[in-house]
């Protein structure tokens, strides 16, 4: 009824079965030592679905369709929404994983598959807004919705934007609505916290809601918490959330006369707090104009030669970065975990390169991979440590940020999160993917992903376009110091010449 498929030069060509009964078991063998792996109906109709996509039009399609109706009937209600994220999810899959359009099967192939099965994961996380429209008078609600709670960015990009928001973020300031968006922070984090403490049932939910979550509090350093501020976040210490109160230090990453400071914000545990909790470092990314270090981050951005967030790093924050984790990692009980989005992912992956031996775990969302003498620098440090720092990296479908810079590192795990629908450039960028209700989680390969065509002409295209954008910035910074110094000088003989 079927081969057992024991060399890699064997085909798994699914043409030859009759029905769904006859193919399942070619799988089970083809599978060989590959560990045991949970729902495995489930994971099995997304293979067949691969494989639908890798055959010619004909009657072999009609009878793998026919395979993708037996299999997918135990899956969901929704069946045709979840049959287009397979679609997607499977032309991703099938990319990253190096198998052409127009080739079969083998039985190497199909473990490979396995192996990458075993970590995917499909649905969605623990919805964080009760009701995702938006609400008149909600603007620090109405915000965090705009990134993480509405499934349409387009549209709703203009309902959200009223006059005070569009002060706050353009203009001027507004420190009062900022606490109000970081109290909003924290409320959606405890609710989440409940709700992971509570659902244990659902292992792709839980991991969905755990990106979630970081995306979450990635979130914060836009909206610069005050120094001293107490905040509240979840963490999860030996297999439980809790909830654990944190005190934010500011980190001036830049020096004085650059004009405003480059921040990065600690949360670190107040004592009393249970053992095993980490401290928190965050990076912000690039923000709105009015944001303390504008224009500092698109200063590092476009940095020619230079990964971004690189040139700020090297010439200013690795120095303070690598003086404040001595004192916390010699004074402190705390791991120390670092994370940030976009700027503040590549920033968080340039610390964990340059000081393995101070963190312990690093979460990027949507960063540049990093240049490859960084690269190589991380693997030779890390190779000398008995437990090496814990990466993980999430990139989204249809954001081009991720195909800057060389290469990631080989042992850093790489996640690429798709829609079921596809979005824009811009709020592939900015969106959370792991906050809408259908979404699928594939494995990559760095090494693989690092070698592809196009981030070899994005690196090209993207020095070409900096460097008039770099000498500008410049110009415009060198101004801004030397008119901050004039400034203070002038106080200063001011207050000299009244006494």
């Amino acid at each position: 009824m079927y081969h057992k498929l024991s060399s890699k030069d064997r085909v798994l060509d699914v043409a030859q079965y009759q029905d769904f009964a006859t193919f399942q078991p070619a799988l089970y063998a083809a599978r060989d030592e590959t560990p045991v792996i949970s729902s495995f109906d489930q994971k099995l109709s997304f293979l067949i679905r691969l494989r639908l996509g890798l055959v010619s039009r004909g009657q072999r399609e009609e009878r793998l369709a026919s395979f993708l109706k037996e299999a997918l009937s135990a899956l969901v209600d929704d069946r045709e929404r979840f049959e287009n994220l397979f679609q997607r999810a499977a032309r991703e899959l099938l990319s990253a994983w190096g198998i052409r359009a127009r080739t079969f099967l083998t039985a190497q192939a199909v473990r490979r598959l396995f192996e990458a099965l075993s970590s995917l994961s499909f649905g969605g996380s623990f919805p964080l807004f009760a009701k995702s429209e938006f609400q008149k008078g909600e603007d620090a609600k109405n915000i965090l919705r705009w990134f993480m709670g509405t499934p349409s960015f387009r549209d709703c990009s203009f309902r959200v934007m009223t006059f005070r928001i569009l002060k706050a973020f353009l203009f001027k300031k507004e420190s009062a609505l900022m606490q109000e968006i970081c109290s909003e922070i924290e409320t959606l984090g405890t609710a989440l916290c409940q709700r992971l403490q509570k659902n244990h049932g659902n292992p792709w939910k839980e991991r969905l809601s755990e990106i979630l979550l970081g995306h979450l509090l990635t979130l914060l350093p836009f909206f610069e918490p005050e120094q001293g501020q107490e905040l509240k976040i979840p963490q999860k210490i030996q297999g439980c959330w809790e909830m654990i109160s944190c005190c934010v230090e500011r980190l001036s990453l830049t020096p004085r006369w650059l004009g405003a400071p480059f921040l990065a914000f600690a949360l670190k545990p107040k004592q009393g707090s249970p053992k095993g909790a980490r401290l928190l470092l965050l990076f912000p990314g690039t923000a709105q104009p009015t944001a303390s270090w504008s224009p500092l981050d698109l200063w590092t951005d476009f940095a020619p030669l230079f990964s971004i967030g690189e040139f700020l790093f090297s010439l200013f924050a690795k120095k303070r970065l690598s003086s404040f984790l001595q004192q916390e990692r010699a004074g402190s009980r705390h791991e120390i975990e670092v994370s940030g989005i976009s700027l503040g992912g590549s920033l968080t992956l340039l610390t964990v390169a340059h000081f393995p031996d101070l963190v312990q775990t690093a979460r990027a969302y949507t960063p540049a991979a990093l240049g490859r003498h960084v690269m190589c620098c991380y693997e030779k440090k890390s190779a000398l440590l008995k437990t090496p720092p814990d990466v993980s990296l999430f990139v989204q479908k249809g954001d081009i940020v991720s195909w800057f810079g060389a290469r990631w590192a080989r042992a850093w795990r790489l996640f690429l999160l798709v829609p079921e629908k596809p979005l824009g450039r811009i709020a592939s960028h900015l969106k959370a993917f792991s906050s809408l209700s259908c979404v699928a989680l594939i494995p990559l390969d760095p090494e693989r992903e690092s070698r592809r065509l196009r981030r070899k002409v994005f690196r090209a295209l993207f020095f070409l376009f900096s460097l008039p954008v770099f000498i500008i910035l410049s110009f415009f910074i060198l101004m801004r110091s030397l008119i901050a110094s004039l400034r203070a000088a002038l106080v200063f003989f001011h207050s000299r010449g009244s006494s």
